[in-house]
Order: C-alpha cells, then structure tokens, then sequence
C-alpha cells in the first residue's frame, strides 16, 4: 500500500470513529440535546468558516447568494439534530441510528409515488 493510500485508510477510519462516536459523547455528557447541539455548532463553526474562507477567500464568501435557502436550511438541520439526539432519551442508540438513516430511503419511496417520475 501507498502512503498516499494509507493516509486516506486512516482518515477514513478516523471519520468513521468521530462520526459513529457522537451519539455515545451525547449520552455520556449528559446533557439536554438542544445544549449538545449548541456546543457542536459552536465549536465546528470556527473551522468550517476557516476553511470556506482558506477555498474561496472572503469576498466571495459573502457573495453567496441565495443567502435565505442557506439560513434556512441550516436551521432545519439544527432542528433536526436536537431530535435526533433527543430520541436518544426515549429508545436505544442503535434504533433511533436505524430510523434516522432510514429518512433518505422513505424520502425516495415517497418521490418516488408522488412525483411519479416527473422532474421540475
């Protein structure tokens, strides 16, 4: 193996045991979700702003346009975090995990029935 290949095998592997390690971090902190969804966001927001700023510098960044859909949608996300973490409280890890990865999946089915095809 490379170390080119291998550095990319230890990364992965890394960001599957950090990926697959929250869920455990949000029982052991015992905090309510919503404060563990806080401190998530808090904390990976400095290095997302770093490294959207290192890519395309600052004055593009704030040329983002739709600027709404963006907010939005991050919102949403935080949303959907605070009761994902929060069925933690009411079920076990592994079927709150099942159900939730199980959304895409239902997603399709039901554009799928709905939408019977057709684009935009």
């Amino acid at each position: 193996m490379k170390n080119k290949e291998k550095k990319g095998l230890f990364e992965m592997i890394g960001a599957t045991f950090i990926w697959g390690s929250t869920p455990l971090m949000l029982i052991y902190s015992s905090l309510p979700s919503g404060v563990f969804v806080f401190f998530r966001v808090f904390f990976a927001f400095p290095f997302i702003l770093y490294f959207a700023l290192r890519r395309s510098g600052i004055k593009e960044f704030l040329k983002l346009r739709p600027f709404w859909p963006l907010l939005i949608s991050g919102i949403a996300l935080g949303i959907n975090w605070v009761f994902f973490f929060l069925a933690f409280d009411y079920t076990d890890v592994a079927t709150a995990v099942g159900i939730y990865y199980a959304g895409p999946v239902i997603s399709l089915v039901l554009a799928a029935f709905f939408f019977k095809g057709r684009n935009k």
